[in-house]
């Protein structure tokens, strides 16, 4: 029952954080160097099964902080165990 005697309300529209905007927390970036801009708060995409000569893209848009360019690795993990590495250079040298 809620205070007025009638039945008991959901607070809000279901599953979001309540009272904090239905948005989760931004983690703080100032000092990270290379921000993930797109696709927002996650560092990875889960794609689904392909064949074995089937290629899919990713896209990740990414902000440079305070710096020209950087030296990074690109990973592609499979849920069978098969890991691919690329060392790329993004910005200007």
């Amino acid at each position: 029952m809620d205070a007025e005697g009638g039945p008991p309300q959901a607070a809000g529209r279901g599953g979001g954080m309540r009272g904090e905007g239905g948005q989760p927390a931004q983690p703080d970036t100032s000092k990270d160097k290379v921000i993930i801009v797109e696709p927002q708060n996650r560092p990875q995409v889960t794609i689904e099964r392909i064949a074995g000569n089937e290629k899919k893209t990713v896209t990740f848009k990414v902000r440079l902080n305070g710096i020209a360019g950087t030296d990074c690795t690109l990973r592609y993990v499979s849920t069978r165990g098969g890991v691919v590495e690329k060392k790329v250079f993004i910005g200007k040298k």
